[in-house]
């Protein structure tokens, strides 16, 4: 090491006569003080290697990895960084990573690490077999050429993008409430005067479904008298789907079949009770009749 840096020495001094650019250019070819490849395990695309600078892009779980690299042939690789500091060259990070930096900076690199390797008793390159943490701003290497150039490599992580959060599942909607099945009923109930049975009618007869109560009045023909006592007439009804009717017990009048058709003779100023079912439901009406002219 000591050879080469005399090699830099007596470079930099005939510069002075023949011309620095043009000498260093004959003597320190760039290419001698060049990383040519750079991989470390985990990466999740391949280094760029520039000038002064190796940018990588390495996974979360992969930023202290033992890295793999080529160089220029006859040149010697050092690692910059915290796990290489102390072991070559007995000073920290910090204060060995800004003296590089700055010397580097300067245009007095090469001076800077001929410094560093002159003040290190038993000075040796080290092997590149530790793991380093990349993550860590001050990391580097230096690379010196067998004629003894110094080249500085910093090291960049490129961040690993964040990973799109996971959209929160919808919230499962609710299940709309069973309606409640609608209790069976009488949707229309009445006297039709067309039925050959209710001649007796001036008109069809509606009744008014109020709650449990229907009220009918049947007009009777005006050449007709009022039924004094029983009237017997066909009932004309509307149910709710799938609903059945029948009657009661409770009533003042009684209940005919005429023609298949239910009949129902009904005492003047009484009532009778009607029940609508569906299986095991059922609704009970009370059904109140009026004749009148």
């Amino acid at each position: 090491m000591k050879k080469l840096f005399a090699m830099v020495a007596s470079a930099l001094a005939m510069a002075a006569f023949f011309g620095c650019e043009d000498l260093l250019s004959r003597t320190i070819p760039d290419e001698g003080d060049r990383i040519l490849s750079f991989f470390v395990p985990g990466e999740t695309a391949s280094a760029l290697i520039h000038d002064d600078k190796i940018t990588l892009s390495l996974g979360q779980g992969s930023r202290t990895v033992v890295p793999s690299i080529t160089f220029s042939d006859g040149a010697t690789v050092i690692p910059v960084s915290r796990e290489y500091a102390y072991g070559t060259f007995g000073i920290g990070i910090e204060a060995l990573w800004n003296g590089i930096v700055a010397a580097d900076a300067a245009g007095r690199l090469a001076a800077h690490v001929e410094d560093l390797v002159r003040g290190t008793q038993g000075f040796k390159a080290p092997a590149l077999n530790r793991a380093i943490d990349f993550s860590n701003g001050m990391t580097g290497f230096l690379v010196v050429s067998g004629a003894g150039a110094v080249r500085l490599y910093k090291i960049g992580v490129v961040p690993e993008p964040e990973p799109e959060p996971e959209p929160e599942p919808e919230p499962e909607p609710e299940p709309e409430p069973e309606p409640e099945p609608a209790r069976p009923e009488i949707i229309s109930f009445g006297f039709l005067r067309e039925h050959r049975n209710n001649n007796s009618l001036a008109e069809d007869a509606h009744g008014v479904i109020e709650g449990n109560i229907i009220n009918v009045v049947a007009r009777i023909r005006p050449d007709l008298p009022l039924p004094d006592s029983q009237h017997s007439l066909v009932i004309a009804f509307e149910l709710s789907p799938e609903s059945i009717l029948r009657f009661g017990n409770r009533q003042t009048g009684h209940i005919l079949v005429s023609g298949g058709v239910p009949a129902v003779s009904i005492a003047v100023g009484g009532h009778f009770d009607v029940h609508v079912v569906r299986g095991s439901e059922w609704t009970s009406y009370r059904v109140y009749v009026r004749f009148e002219h």
